[in-house]
């Protein structure tokens, strides 16, 4: 028992011990094409927002160092984080410092010589050193440093109300421009795929009149909205990724109002089932009223993942019952639901009740089966 006590002691210590000031600088290899920066991370969480430059450094002893074998991912926060590592570049070859998630509030980058004047450190300063890069959908810079010196890097950053993942890292060149490839085809391919299919739909309604046509297409745009908050691509669209908006869930609640209009129309449940219809109607409703207010709850980003679940939880009992008295639709309805609830299972645990484990590249897969109908 004393030894299970001591144990606990030791591991509690470990977890709360500072940065130790000898720290070791992160190094930049010449022939390295990413270098992860987590293990060289440490954090400080300024809840108060009130903390600068000075006062930070000043307060070195309450970093803590990130656990180098996952990305700092901090949840649902509404404070200030400051993040804090060295480095140098003994090749003077150019790198790319990039953090690849969402990050749409505030933001602030300082990177300087050590043993610089902190007084004298602005957002201005870094840019002798770290120019960013125009219109590119992450935060990234082209840092140049001098060979042979080491340079203290601290960054800034608030995400509203949404999570909170600070994924930091470093590309050569060649690196940078096959990640930005990558992204971009997949995106590209998906967007226009999307803005096809919502074009189509509208033409659908402009001809037929049939307000289930109309329905679908504000879905699917407002899921082209959902998707591209996360996975950004088009610099138009930057605001739709300001995590710091009263209505940055916005787009994900008209996707839901809309659908269940669409599933009342194409169901036909005005005609047949009118108690399932003002059902349905009320759900809207909800999801209006939801939409409003979500913004001024603290951890509201959570509220659509828990009414997206109950979207589904409504349309398979509903599909399957109106299956068993012949109606064909509601049976592909059903099946397809029901497909895409095991398929979405595991991003649903991750954004309402482990968003530790939350990685931005799950809205976008998930997008498949919520979009299979189409």
């Amino acid at each position: 028992m004393l030894k299970l006590w001591y144990l606990l002691l030791v591991g509690l210590w470990v977890l709360s011990a500072p940065v130790q000031a000898g720290q070791p600088p992160l190094i930049l290899p010449f022939d390295a094409g990413q270098i992860a920066v987590t293990p060289q991370v440490a954090l400080l969480e300024d809840a108060t927002h009130q903390l600068d430059l000075t006062s930070v450094m000043a307060a070195a002893d309450a970093f803590r160092v990130v656990d180098g074998k996952s990305v700092a991912n901090l949840g649902r926060t509404r404070s200030a984080w400051w993040l804090h590592f060295t480095v140098t570049n003994p090749s003077g070859e150019p790198w790319y410092l990039l953090m690849d998630t969402l990050l749409g509030d505030e933001f602030a980058l300082y990177l300087f010589p050590d043993g610089a004047d902190s007084r004298q450190m602005t957002e201005a300063s870094a840019a002798q050193y770290a120019e960013p890069l125009q219109g590119f959908p992450r935060r990234a810079w082209q840092v140049n440093l001098p060979p042979d010196q080491t340079f203290q890097v601290y960054l800034r950053v608030t995400n509203g109300d949404s999570i909170l993942r600070l994924p930091v890292e470093f590309l050569s060149a060649n690196a940078m421009l096959d990640r930005s490839n990558e992204r971009y085809w997949l995106l590209s391919g998906l967007y226009v795929a999307l803005l096809l299919l919502a074009t189509y739909q509208t033409l659908m309604f402009v001809s037929l009149r049939e307000s289930s046509y109309l329905f679908l297409a504000i879905h699917i745009l407002a899921m082209f909205a959902t998707l591209h908050r996360t996975n950004p691509l088009f610099s138009a669209l930057a605001f739709l990724s300001d995590t710091g908006s009263y209505f940055f869930t916005a787009p994900v609640f008209i996707a839901i109002a809309a659908f269940l209009l669409f599933s009342r129309q194409i169901l036909d449940l005005p005609r047949h089932y009118p108690r399932l219809s003002r059902l349905y109607l009320w759900g809207v409703g909800i999801t209006v009223v939801l939409m409003v207010v979500a913004g001024g709850v603290p951890g509201g980003t959570i509220i659509p993942s828990w009414l997206g679940l109950g979207l589904y939880l409504l349309e398979i009992p509903v599909s399957l019952l109106l299956a068993s008295r012949g109606n064909k639709i509601a049976l592909y309805f059903g099946v397809v639901h029901v497909m895409a609830l095991i398929t979405q299972s595991w991003n649903w645990w991750h954004l309402a009740l482990n968003v530790q484990g939350w990685d931005p590249s799950q809205d976008l897969y998930s997008s498949f089966p919520i979009n299979s109908y189409t």
